[in-house]
């Protein structure tokens, strides 16, 4: 083993590989081949879109977790810890299994180069194939078509939204994107999509594969009753599928519509109950996360942490405060260089009262403070700070009792946060 601890291989796997996004599956198809594991594990979800993945890889496996199934969860980027990447019957991969995986691949590869993000997933395949596993989720990176969970076939693909994002990569045609995202799609297999209306290129992906599409408000809905809802799709022989008296889910609802259809596609069978108990139990770390605090006077307010990093999941996050009871707001703003950081603060034009800016020190991607502060609008109330945590801290000493502050902008971000506050 080349290393027998983890931080030693990620660092060393950051620098192996001549550029951090080399989107293509050759190498890493190859390198799967070579480890002979097959597919892995009976049943596939692949789960792609430019906002909503995380929120939909969470319901799938607590619904399927709480009927009894034995599922395996890939998800990227993590929040806090590496091993968030892979969850097994709910349990992070260990520091022991990452090394363990690393070695393997090590091995298989040869001369073959890989990237951090094709490492990691072929580590996620190579755990899950260890475990006598019922199903996997495994959540698209950057687009889809190219990317390296695609290696694997996808016996239900899930599209949740398009939007624009990773232009340096997919470009800002969301049609050329949803293109790309619909390169998970199979011939013969079922896909499910979110975004309504459809957008063009996926019809036409779906129709030259002759994949079976289920499109959201054409074959499977939601209907709302006071306080609970009830879903109505259809199964793989066209038969329907219906759910009534279901509990509002903590997670966006359109995200939850489109994971029971997927389950409507899949051999699992569901039991009321524990699908009521999954729906209000799913969470995902970061995203609309609620947490009250306490001010430097002692008095309440509330934090909310959303790693919102595009104009798409702006939107998204805004109508999501806009439903919460009315209260002075505050926010805390870092964000990647490549991002329209302007498109993200637009949506929140009315209710934010001040924003207290940042960077990530030590991270090249981030945006300096000074840049994101000219690209503001002029009539917004900021004040810059040298780090997350100034920032948090400053916000926290001039709230007043009842206000909230946001914290947003990427991952990191709402990690350096966390961090600062010890949560």
């Amino acid at each position: 083993m080349k290393f027998s601890c983890l931080e030693d291989w990620l660092h060393w796997q950051e620098s192996l590989h001549t550029q951090e996004v080399d989107l293509g599956l050759d190498r890493v198809q190859a390198v799967w081949q070579r480890l002979a594991l097959g597919k892995p594990a009976p049943w596939v979800f692949t789960v792609a879109g430019t906002n909503g993945k995380g929120s939909t890889v969470a319901l799938l496996n607590s619904i399927l977790q709480h009927n009894g199934y034995k599922v395996g969860v890939y998800t990227s980027p993590h929040l806090r810890r590496y091993n968030e990447r892979v969850v097994i019957n709910q349990q992070p991969a260990s520091d022991q299994d990452f090394c363990k995986a690393f070695a393997a691949i090590d091995q298989a590869r040869g001369d073959i180069s890989l990237t951090y993000f094709e490492f990691g997933t072929l580590a996620a395949l190579w755990l899950f194939a260890q475990q006598p596993l019922d199903a996997v989720v495994l959540e698209v990176g950057l687009g889809g078509r190219l990317d390296a969970v695609n290696i694997i076939d996808a016996d239900v693909a899930i599209i949740t939204s398009i939007g624009v994002d990773h232009e340096a990569w997919l470009g800002s045609d969301p049609e050329v994107i949803a293109a790309e995202k619909a390169g998970i799609f199979r011939s013969e297999q079922w896909a499910v999509c979110g975004e309504v209306p459809v957008p063009h290129s996926i019809l036409a992906k779906a129709e030259n594969l002759g994949t079976h599409l289920y499109c959201r408000e054409q074959n499977y809905h939601a209907t709302w009753q006071e306080n609970h809802w009830t879903f109505m799709g259809v199964d793989t022989d066209g038969q329907p599928v219906n759910w009534s008296l279901l509990p509002p889910p903590q997670l966006t609802m359109v995200n939850a519509v489109n994971v029971l259809q997927a389950l409507a596609l899949s051999p699992f069978t569901l039991n009321h109950k524990a699908l009521c108990v999954a729906l209000q139990e799913a969470t995902v770390p970061g995203r609309f996360q609620r947490i009250p605090w306490r001010n430097s006077q002692g008095e309440s307010i509330e934090l909310i942490f959303d790693v919102a990093h595009n104009p798409h999941a702006a939107e998204n996050l805004s109508r999501q405060l806009q439903q919460l009871s009315s209260a002075k707001t505050q926010a805390v703003l870092a964000i990647m260089a490549d991002k329209d950081s302007q498109g993200v603060v637009k949506p929140f034009a009315s209710m934010v009262d001040s924003w207290w800016i940042s960077t990530i020190p030590d991270l090249p991607r981030a945006k300096p403070c000074s840049a994101l502060a000219d690209e503001m609008p002029l009539h917004y109330r900021i004040q810059q700070n040298a780090t997350v945590a100034d920032a948090l801290t400053s916000a926290i000493e001039c709230s007043s009792a009842g206000e909230r502050i946001l914290v947003m902008g990427s991952f990191y971000t709402v990690a350096a946060a966390m961090d600062a506050l010890e949560l």
